[in-house]
Formats: structure tokens, sequence, C-alpha cells
């Protein structure tokens, strides 16, 4: 009779470590599972500033090169927009000839994040 009433206390403690494990590596996966969204969404959230800040760079870069910048005598606003499949952006240029300079405003909504740039572009007379 022991001889069963141990191999039943064995078989008990068998089965809870078993529930145990199964518990156990279910919460395990769930953080695994978690921890992949997470990174997924940071690099969504990267790539969609990369392309962000490329948009306002490149609208940037050219006004440093615009040489009809340095021939404005009054303050003079620039509005544009511009959309494709996912990319929108709204861009602001003010110059402002008394002060030598040219401000850059950039509203970017790319991959469902929203961006927004401000550069000032110093205007100078270019020789040649």
């Amino acid at each position: 009779m022991r001889l069963r009433e141990t191999s039943g206390g064995a078989m008990v403690f068998v089965i809870l470590m078993l529930c145990l494990l199964a518990v156990l590596s279910t919460g395990f996966l769930t953080m695994i599972q978690a921890a992949c969204r997470s990174g997924a969404e940071n690099g969504r959230y990267a790539r969609s500033l990369v392309m962000a800040r490329s948009v306002h760079q490149s609208v940037c870069r050219r006004l440093e090169e615009a040489e009809w910048l340095a021939d404005e005598e009054e303050t003079k606003e620039i509005y544009g927009e511009g959309e494709t499949e996912d990319v929108k952006a709204e861009i602001r240029i003010l110059v402002l000839p008394e002060e030598d300079q040219a401000e850059v405003s950039t509203e970017v909504s790319c991959g469902g994040f929203h961006f927004s740039f401000f550069t000032r572009i110093p205007v100078e007379e270019r020789e040649g």
C-alpha cells in the first residue's frame, strides 16, 4: 500500500511541475511576442523619421543653392505641399532679407507618425 501512495504522490508532483512549466513557457512566449511587436514598431518609427528628415533636408539644400534668395528685398512667404502613397509634406519658407536669412518649416506625416522640422538658412550674395 505504501508503494502506491509514494508513486501517486510522485505522479501528482510530476503533473504539477508540467503545469508550472506550461504556464511559465506561455508567459515567456507572450513576452517574446510583445518584444517583437515593440521592435517592429520602433523600426517603423526609425524608417519614418529618416524619410521625414530627408524631405526637410532636401528642401534646405535646394534653398542654400538658390541664388534668387539674395535678390529679395522684402519679406516673402512660400507655401507648398506634396503627397505620395505614404508621405505627406507641408513646407513653409519665409524669406527675411532684413535678417539675411530664410526660415524653413516642414511638417511631414509618414508611416502613421508626424514630424516637424525648423531650420534657419543664412542668405548670402553669391559671386559668379
